[in-house]
Protein backbone atom coordinates (compact mmCIF):
# COMPACT_ATOMS: atom_id res chain seq x y z
CA UNK A 1 0.00 0.00 0.00
CA UNK A 2 1.46 3.42 -1.15
CA UNK A 3 -0.51 5.93 1.03
CA UNK A 4 -1.43 7.06 3.88
CA UNK A 5 0.24 8.89 7.10
CA UNK A 6 3.88 7.43 7.38
CA UNK A 7 5.10 7.20 11.58
CA UNK A 8 8.54 6.61 11.94
CA UNK A 9 9.99 5.50 15.77
CA UNK A 10 13.22 6.28 17.71
CA UNK A 11 15.00 3.26 16.26
CA UNK A 12 14.14 3.99 12.54
CA UNK A 13 11.11 1.40 12.14
CA UNK A 14 8.11 2.39 10.31
CA UNK A 15 4.64 2.27 9.63
CA UNK A 16 1.68 3.52 7.76
CA UNK A 17 -1.64 4.42 9.03
CA UNK A 18 -4.33 3.82 5.86
CA UNK A 19 -8.22 3.82 6.56
CA UNK A 20 -7.89 0.37 6.79
CA UNK A 21 -6.33 0.34 9.71
CA UNK A 22 -7.37 3.75 11.50
CA UNK A 23 -9.57 6.94 10.47
CA UNK A 24 -7.94 10.53 11.28
CA UNK A 25 -10.42 12.75 12.59
CA UNK A 26 -8.80 16.01 13.37
CA UNK A 27 -5.34 17.48 12.31
CA UNK A 28 -3.86 20.15 11.36
CA UNK A 29 -1.88 23.82 13.59
CA UNK A 30 -3.53 25.19 16.87
CA UNK A 31 -2.71 27.87 18.52
CA UNK A 32 -2.20 27.38 22.58
CA UNK A 33 -4.23 28.73 24.98
CA UNK A 34 -1.98 31.02 27.54
CA UNK A 35 -4.31 30.14 30.55
CA UNK A 36 -6.29 27.63 32.66
CA UNK A 37 -9.63 26.19 32.68
CA UNK A 38 -12.44 26.72 34.96
CA UNK A 39 -11.03 23.54 36.65
CA UNK A 40 -7.25 24.69 36.63
CA UNK A 41 -6.71 22.20 33.78
CA UNK A 42 -4.88 23.43 30.82
CA UNK A 43 -4.58 22.29 27.11
CA UNK A 44 -6.86 22.38 23.66
CA UNK A 45 -10.08 20.37 23.73
CA UNK A 46 -10.48 18.31 20.03
CA UNK A 47 -13.86 16.65 19.75
CA UNK A 48 -14.78 13.64 18.90
CA UNK A 49 -17.13 12.90 16.30
CA UNK A 50 -20.60 11.69 17.58
CA UNK A 51 -21.74 11.97 20.51
CA UNK A 52 -20.33 8.46 21.63
CA UNK A 53 -17.90 7.55 24.51
CA UNK A 54 -14.56 6.11 22.51
CA UNK A 55 -12.21 4.33 25.11
CA UNK A 56 -8.70 5.33 25.50
CA UNK A 57 -7.41 2.69 23.34
CA UNK A 58 -9.25 3.20 20.44
CA UNK A 59 -7.83 6.76 20.09
CA UNK A 60 -4.21 7.63 18.79
CA UNK A 61 -2.95 11.05 19.20
CA UNK A 62 0.31 12.81 17.70
CA UNK A 63 1.23 16.17 18.56
CA UNK A 64 4.60 18.19 17.94
CA UNK A 65 5.38 21.36 18.84
CA UNK A 66 6.04 23.83 16.45
CA UNK A 67 6.57 27.66 17.64
CA UNK A 68 7.66 28.36 21.32
CA UNK A 69 9.59 30.61 23.07
CA UNK A 70 12.65 30.13 25.62
CA UNK A 71 13.39 32.76 28.29
CA UNK A 72 16.70 32.88 29.07
CA UNK A 73 15.93 35.71 31.90
CA UNK A 74 17.36 34.37 35.23
CA UNK A 75 21.08 34.52 36.83
CA UNK A 76 23.30 32.48 34.99
CA UNK A 77 25.82 30.50 37.17
CA UNK A 78 28.87 28.25 37.30
CA UNK A 79 29.53 26.13 40.25
CA UNK A 80 32.26 23.96 41.22
CA UNK A 81 31.47 20.33 41.30
CA UNK A 82 33.79 19.27 44.09
CA UNK A 83 37.09 18.76 42.44
CA UNK A 84 39.55 19.14 39.67
CA UNK A 85 38.13 20.73 36.58
CA UNK A 86 34.99 19.95 37.42
CA UNK A 87 31.99 22.47 36.93
CA UNK A 88 28.14 22.88 35.81
CA UNK A 89 26.34 25.78 34.69
CA UNK A 90 23.12 26.50 36.38
CA UNK A 91 20.33 28.57 36.33
CA UNK A 92 18.18 30.44 38.79
CA UNK A 93 14.93 30.83 38.21
CA UNK A 94 13.67 34.16 37.19
CA UNK A 95 11.11 35.18 39.99
CA UNK A 96 9.86 38.31 37.22
CA UNK A 97 8.18 37.24 34.11
CA UNK A 98 6.86 34.01 34.55
CA UNK A 99 4.11 32.10 36.35
CA UNK A 100 5.43 28.31 37.01
CA UNK A 101 3.07 25.72 37.88
CA UNK A 102 3.15 22.07 39.00
CA UNK A 103 1.18 19.43 37.55
CA UNK A 104 -1.14 16.27 39.31
CA UNK A 105 -0.57 13.98 36.93
CA UNK A 106 -3.49 11.98 37.97
CA UNK A 107 -5.87 14.60 37.07
CA UNK A 108 -4.62 17.13 35.11
CA UNK A 109 -4.94 20.10 37.46
CA UNK A 110 -2.17 23.08 37.72
CA UNK A 111 -1.33 24.41 40.76
CA UNK A 112 1.03 27.86 40.90
CA UNK A 113 4.27 27.02 41.99
CA UNK A 114 6.48 30.50 43.35
CA UNK A 115 10.33 29.57 42.97
CA UNK A 116 12.81 31.79 46.20
CA UNK A 117 14.76 33.99 44.47
CA UNK A 118 18.67 33.15 44.50
CA UNK A 119 17.70 30.03 45.81
CA UNK A 120 15.83 27.38 43.54
CA UNK A 121 17.90 26.39 40.74
CA UNK A 122 16.68 24.99 36.62
CA UNK A 123 18.56 22.41 35.34
CA UNK A 124 17.06 21.67 32.06
CA UNK A 125 13.94 23.23 29.93
CA UNK A 126 12.36 22.16 27.09
CA UNK A 127 9.19 22.01 25.06
CA UNK A 128 6.92 19.07 25.97
CA UNK A 129 3.57 18.00 24.57
CA UNK A 130 0.92 14.91 24.72
CA UNK A 131 -2.29 14.08 25.24
CA UNK A 132 -3.78 14.97 28.65
CA UNK A 133 -5.94 12.20 30.04
CA UNK A 134 -6.67 14.09 33.12
CA UNK A 135 -7.55 10.49 34.67
CA UNK A 136 -10.31 9.62 32.51
CA UNK A 137 -10.48 6.05 30.62
CA UNK A 138 -13.51 7.26 28.13
CA UNK A 139 -13.80 10.32 26.76
CA UNK A 140 -15.80 12.80 23.94
CA UNK A 141 -12.41 15.10 23.43
CA UNK A 142 -9.12 14.87 23.28
CA UNK A 143 -7.03 17.49 25.77
CA UNK A 144 -3.96 18.51 23.95
CA UNK A 145 -1.36 19.65 26.76
CA UNK A 146 1.99 21.72 25.70
CA UNK A 147 3.80 23.80 27.94
CA UNK A 148 7.86 24.53 28.36
CA UNK A 149 9.07 22.11 31.14
CA UNK A 150 11.88 22.88 33.59
CA UNK A 151 13.69 20.33 35.69
CA UNK A 152 14.46 22.63 39.03
CA UNK A 153 15.77 22.05 42.81
CA UNK A 154 12.86 23.24 44.87
CA UNK A 155 15.04 24.65 48.05
CA UNK A 156 12.21 24.56 50.31
CA UNK A 157 11.00 21.44 49.74
CA UNK A 158 14.78 19.62 49.16
CA UNK A 159 13.54 17.72 46.00
CA UNK A 160 13.69 18.00 42.09
CA UNK A 161 10.62 18.64 40.23
CA UNK A 162 9.01 19.41 37.32
CA UNK A 163 7.85 22.84 36.54
CA UNK A 164 5.84 24.19 33.75
CA UNK A 165 5.13 27.33 31.94
CA UNK A 166 2.30 27.66 29.79
CA UNK A 167 2.27 31.38 27.69
CA UNK A 168 4.85 30.59 25.59
CA UNK A 169 4.32 27.22 23.50
CA UNK A 170 2.59 29.26 20.24
CA UNK A 171 1.69 26.58 17.90
CA UNK A 172 1.25 23.14 17.99
CA UNK A 173 0.77 20.46 14.97
CA UNK A 174 -1.56 17.41 15.87
CA UNK A 175 -3.14 14.25 14.27
CA UNK A 176 -6.16 12.70 16.50
CA UNK A 177 -7.37 9.23 15.07
CA UNK A 178 -9.47 6.55 15.66
CA UNK A 179 -8.18 3.17 15.59
CA UNK A 180 -10.13 0.83 13.58
CA UNK A 181 -9.36 -2.71 15.17
CA UNK A 182 -11.77 -5.29 15.78
CA UNK A 183 -12.00 -6.49 19.15
CA UNK A 184 -14.37 -7.37 21.74
CA UNK A 185 -15.71 -5.01 23.91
Amino acid sequence: MGFGLEVKDEAGKTAIITPSISNIVSSGTIAMPTTLHWNNTYGADIDLPGNDLYRKGDIGVLIKVRSYEWDVAGAWIVASGGGGNEYTLMKYIDITSNTYYTRNDANGAMSIWTPIAYDDTQYNCFPVAFWDTLGQSVFTSVRLFAAMCYFCYDVSHSTYKEIYTIDDIYYIDYVVYLKNLQEER
